[in-house]
């Protein structure tokens, strides 16, 4: 039985705690409620964010400010992916790699022109789980650094398992026990993304004009924005906001099937149709996933100014949740 309702007043309410949600909560003015119901894409990427031909250098230089003080900032750089390709763009500065560096695997698995350490406790780990061990436990990394130090090279390439909230501390010292330079290659899904996400959040608890909802589901914004707090979803929570930013996913998170159309599920609008979008084979490079609402919405629900931002408003793509997600923040 759902307890009383929780009835809540600000300026904007944000509906999700991506790379979007944040970029508009950070620079939005005045009393600002970011609602996350939990994981969205942000966490699974790769944390790399590609630059486009077009770029907005007004949305970079804020970004790159921003989480320059967080535990994980960004810079411009080149990057090396787990498929060993080269790219270029806003990189976390664990992965902004120099010279060649040699691929290091934990474990013991073998690898053509690398390094494998051989470290039985790392055997059968994701790189998530070594990740949280080294977070926990610093004698891990310790083990990793006394390995590399025997192993005789100029600089090493890992896997992402430098940690979440403290990746900067970790290579240093990583570093120090190898005496060379470490980095990290890029790949997805992976502690990366999840790093983003606690930098970001290191910046929102900075701003005490900015309160995040945990596990909270908007499910209407009907007469304001309605829906279910906690992990048992047992309280209702209403808020009434001048300013409604969506930044709820897109196609994987936030759309939803409605008969033959394909629709944004707090305002229904259609973004496209069954028979077109999802007739054929769903990828990567499927039309739907550039797809959007728009960045601008007519006013509904009592709100007076309602926008969208990142995949909701344009599609898949940590540069569209950054350059959308800055520009929503434009506001009051």
């Amino acid at each position: 039985m759902k307890s009383d309702m929780l009835c809540l007043e600000c300026d904007n309410l944000v509906i999700g705690a991506g790379l979007a949600g944040m970029a508009a909560a950070l620079r939005l003015k005045g009393k600002t409620l970011v609602a996350s119901a939990g994981l969205g894409a942000t966490a699974i990427s790769g944390g790399a964010i590609a630059l486009p031909e077009r770029r907005d250098e007004e949305a970079e230089r804020w970004f790159l400010k921003t989480l320059q003080d967080t535990c994980c900032p960004y810079r411009e750089g080149q990057y090396m992916t787990d498929m060993r390709a080269v790219r270029s763009g806003l990189v976390q500065t664990t992965t902004d790699f120099m010279g060649s560096p040699v691929y290091v695997s934990p474990d013991d698995r073998p690898l053509n022109d690398g390094i494998a350490l051989g470290l039985k406790v790392f055997a059968g780990r994701s790189c998530q789980e070594v990740a949280h061990m080294i977070e926990a436990d610093d004698a891990w990394l310790d083990l990793i650094g006394e390995a590399l130090s025997n192993a005789g090279a100029d600089s090493y390439l890992l896997p992402p398992v430098l940690g979440v909230s403290r990746a900067m501390q970790a290579r240093k010292r990583l570093e120090n026990a190898a005496g060379a330079p470490v980095y990290e290659y890029v790949t997805a899904p992976s502690v990366l993304g999840l790093r983003l996400l606690r930098g970001l959040r290191d910046a929102l608890d900075r701003n005490r004009d900015i309160t995040l909802l945990e596990t909270t589901t908007i499910e209407s914004i009907d007469g304001g924005a309605r829906g279910l707090m906690g992990t048992k979803r047992l309280r209702g929570v209403l808020v009434e906001a001048s300013l409604l930013v969506l930044a709820t996913g897109g196609p994987l998170t936030g759309f939803r099937l409605d008969g033959d159309r394909v629709c944004e599920p707090l305002t229904g609008t259609v973004v496209g149709d069954v028979e077109a979008d999802l007739g054929r084979s769903f990828a990567a490079d499927h039309p739907l996933m550039f797809k959007g609402i728009g960045v601008c919405l007519p006013a509904a629900g009592g709100f007076r100014d309602v926008r969208a931002a990142g995949a909701v408003a344009a599609g898949y793509g940590l540069y569209e949740a950054l350059r959308t997600g800055y520009h929503a923040g434009d506001g009051l």
